[in-house]
């Protein structure tokens, strides 16, 4: 069986550094979430920076669940004209 996991994160974003052990949290409880799950494709929504993208990333680790290849994914951040959707 194939399995397909979506997740609205909600905003997530790299945080100030006093944010920081809270933007930790989070990603251990994301993390935790979606391995447990074990979905062979993972698309979320609300990744407010590729540093949060990134974190999230490797904290899964590279083969984690629903990984992709760098190239694969889009839109990328970078690629938004002004604001990202829904700001």
């Amino acid at each position: 069986m194939f399995t397909v996991m979506t997740w609205n994160v909600e905003n997530l974003f790299r945080p100030e550094p006093a944010d920081q052990a809270d933007f930790d949290a989070k990603l251990d409880a994301l993390a935790g979430v979606i391995t447990a799950a074990e979905p062979d494709l993972l698309a979320v929504q609300e990744i407010g920076d590729e540093a949060a993208f990134e974190a999230l990333r490797d904290k899964l680790g590279a083969d984690g669940p629903g990984s992709c290849p760098r190239t694969s994914r889009s839109p990328t951040p970078s690629a938004w004209a002004g604001s990202p959707p829904g700001s």
